[in-house]
């Protein structure tokens, strides 16, 4: 399971006894720069990427999709509650929408 530095933040303590496996808490820079860390033994074994909020909502999580479909590694999303989630799931960036915004 490798949950988001600011997801854990929200989230509080997580127990790896809780999920039953080792937890690796995954800083922008291991998200941005060590996907494939991330995806490395997803091939034969299960493996999690927690996110707070829409898992399609930054670039990075999308990226992380792509690069399973190009490996041929099988995934699933469960998405979180929120209106927003049609945005990422249609290819569409929140954070250009963001900066429109202001």
């Amino acid at each position: 399971m490798v949950p988001e530095s600011w997801a854990a933040e929200v989230i509080g303590s997580l127990e790896e006894d809780f999920y039953g496996r080792e937890l690796i808490l995954a800083d922008r820079d291991l998200v941005e720069q060590g996907a494939d860390e991330i995806l490395r033994d997803a091939d034969t074994s299960d493996v999690g990427f927690l996110v707070v909020g829409d898992p399609f909502g930054a670039t990075t999580h999308s990226d992380l999709v792509l690069r399973a479909v190009h490996d041929g590694i099988p995934y699933r999303v469960i998405h979180n509650a929120s209106i927003m989630n049609a945005v990422g799931c249609c290819g569409l960036q929140l954070e250009p929408l963001e900066v429109q915004k202001s």
